[in-house]
C-alpha cells in the first residue's frame, strides 16, 4: 500500500470520527446528554466504515492529489453525499441520532477530508508563486501553452518559473491559466520581457504558421532573450517530454 494511501486512510478515519463528535457537541451546545453518547459512538463508527468503503470504491485513494482538479472535488463531494445518505437510512433504523447532527457532521467531513487532499495542491501553488528560477514567458495561451505550464508546475525539479502568457487573442488578455496571467499579444513581447525580467521564452504554437513563430522569435531576440524554446507538437507535450 502506498504511503499516500495510508496517510489519507488514517486521516479519513480520524477526521470522520472527530467530525461526528464535533457535530454532536455543536448540536447540544457543548454538552452531549448522556443518553446520546451511545448514538455518538455508533454514528462515528458507521460513518468511518461508510466513508472509507465508498472512498475506496470510487478510487479516492488512487488519485494524484498533488494535481487535483474540479473532477476530483466532484468525486469527493459525491462520495461524502453517498455515505451521508446511507447513514441517514441506518440512523432511522438503528441509531437515533438527531438528523441535524448528520447534516453538520457531513459538512465538517467534506471540509476536513477535502482539506487534507487539497492541502498539497495548495502548497504547491504557493510554492510555485515564490519559486526562484528562470523567469519564463509562455507564448501561446491555448492547449499547448496550458500543457506546458502544467508540466512545469508538476515538476519539482523544473528550473523554469512562468511569469505570464502571450497570446494574440484579445479575449484572453487579463485572464488566468492555473494562476498565471495572460499579459498581452506578440507585439508586446519586448515590453513584457523588460517589465518582468524574463530570462526564457517558450513558444507554444504547435499549429501556428511559420511567420507567427518567426515573429515571436524576433520579438524575443529584440528584447535580448537568448534562451528561446520552440516547443514540439501538443501530443509530445502531453506525453511529458517538456520539463
Amino acid at each position: 500500500m502506498k504511503r499516500q494511501t495510508i496517510i489519507f486512510l488514517l486521516t479519513d478515519i480520524l477526521f470522520t470520527a472527530l467530525s461526528v463528535k464535533l457535530a454532536f457537541i455543536l448540536r447540544f451546545d457543548g454538552a452531549v446528554p448522556s443518553q446520546f453518547i451511545p448514538a455518538l459512538q455508533n454514528t462515528a463508527f458507521l460513518a468511518v466504515i461508510l466513508n472509507v468503503a465508498i472512498f475506496y470504491y470510487l478510487r479516492l485513494y488512487s488519485f494524484s492529489w498533488s494535481y487535483a482538479s474540479a473532477r476530483e472535488l466532484v468525486y469527493l463531494v459525491f462520495a461524502n453525499f453517498s455515505a451521508c445518505a446511507f447513514l441517514f437510512v441506518l440512523n432511522i433504523m438503528f441509531l437515533g441520532s438527531p438528523k441535524s447532527v448528520l447534516f453538520i457532521a457531513y459538512f465538517l467531513i467534506i471540509l476536513s477530508t477535502g482539506g487534507v487532499r487539497f492541502a498539497k495542491r495548495i502548497y504547491l501553488l504557493f510554492r510555485e508563486n515564490g519559486t526562484k528560477g528562470k523567469k519564463t514567458l509562455i507564448i501561446g495561451a491555448g492547449d499547448a501553452g496550458e500543457q506546458v505550464l502544467r508540466n512545469i508546475q508538476r515538476s519539482a525539479s523544473s528550473i523554469y518559473h512562468p511569469v505570464g502568457f502571450i497570446d494574440d487573442d484579445p479575449s484572453k488578455k487579463g485572464g488566468f491559466i492555473h494562476g498565471v496571467k495572460v499579459l498581452g499579444n506578440i507585439e508586446e513581447i519586448p515590453e513584457k520581457i523588460a517589465l518582468h525580467n524574463v530570462n526564457t521564452t517558450m513558444i507554444a504554437f504547435p499549429s501556428a504558421d511559420i511567420s507567427t513563430i518567426k515573429k515571436a522569435v524576433e520579438k524575443s531576440r529584440k528584447a535580448g532573450i537568448q534562451d528561446i524554446k520552440i516547443l514540439p507538437p501538443l501530443s509530445e507535450i502531453v506525453n511529458g517530454q517538456i520539463s
